[in-house]
């Protein structure tokens, strides 16, 4: 007998003859005939969801998720949640919404979060040039910084005095020009890569 055989012999007298066991649902199944709890809202928001379901006929969960993810959106930055004393954050909510094809999600998503992309669209225009400028800035600085640092270093292996050179470093190091952070309200279609 080859060896072969014997590393074939082996594996098939390793491999269970039992079948696997039926995989464990991922999601708990719900009855079908449970409505989603559309009385649970607020009357101004009940209101505008069935109003949108019976224009776009779209799920009512996916309308109430779209608007409580945009209204959310907008309301994170006036609180806080605090765990303890240390671990503070934003009130959010997060969602992930799944959906089959034809479902028109982006029909409902683009209603309920068109104001705060027009804010964040007109937020990056007025920014545009400010971000422009102290970028170029921040480029500049970084050569100044690479430059000192590079005559530090030759300094260091030919064993000049790079005192005067590690005071300018230091004065330069706290003018560092800051960026400024333009807003990404929303992420979507994002893969790990894109990151």
């Amino acid at each position: 007998m080859s060896t072969k055989d014997n590393i074939t012999e082996s594996t098939n007298s390793s491999i269970d003859s039992t079948e696997w066991p039926y995989p464990i649902p991922l999601m708990p199944e719900t009855p079908s005939d449970i409505d989603y709890p559309i009385d649970a809202m607020p009357s101004f928001l009940r209101d505008i969801i069935q109003t949108y379901h019976s224009y776009g006929r779209q799920p009512l969960p996916l309308i109430a998720c779209s608007a409580l993810a945009n209204i959310s959106l907008a309301c994170q930055s006036m609180a806080n949640v605090a765990r303890d004393n240390y671990l503070k954050s934003p009130v959010s909510l997060y969602f992930l919404m799944v959906a089959n094809s034809g479902e028109r999600k982006s029909a409902v998503d683009t209603l309920f979060s068109n104001k705060a992309r027009q804010w964040e669209e007109l937020f990056r225009s007025d920014r545009e040039y400010e971000v422009q400028a102290m970028t170029t800035l921040h480029n500049a600085w970084k050569m100044e910084r690479d430059g000192l640092l590079s005559q530090i270093r030759r300094n260091t292996s030919t064993g000049e005095d790079s005192s005067e050179l590690k005071a300018q470093l230091i004065i330069l190091m706290a003018d560092e020009p800051k960026i400024p952070i333009t807003p990404t309200l929303y992420f979507e279609d994002t893969t790990g890569n894109c990151q």
